[in-house]
């Protein structure tokens, strides 16, 4: 079973690129992408699917209030079906 975090307040100049670079040393981390509008760009948030609780867990206390271009990032746990979920690859 996956489980999906909410990653929000992003900068919107991030690419996908940038957010799986961001969590690439996080344990569990299976993918990630960035919540796009209609408009084709980021809306400042991301999903990030990890393989384990106990990981997503890890990953929440260890990046939760990480600071990027001067903003707290916020992560916490999506509820509610992976497939509610926009994920990118």
């Amino acid at each position: 079973m996956a489980y999906l975090l909410a990653v929000d307040l992003l900068p919107s100049f991030l690419t996908n690129h940038d957010v799986a670079a961001l969590f690439a040393l996080c344990p569990g981390v299976l993918r990630s992408g960035l919540v796009i509008n209609a408009q084709g760009r980021s809306v400042g948030s991301a999903v990030i699917e990890v393989s384990a609780s106990g990981d997503a867990q890890r990953i929440i206390q260890a990046m939760d209030g990480v600071e990027i271009a001067g903003t707290a990032i916020r992560v916490s746990r999506l509820e509610g079906p992976p497939q509610e979920h926009s994920l990118g690859k």
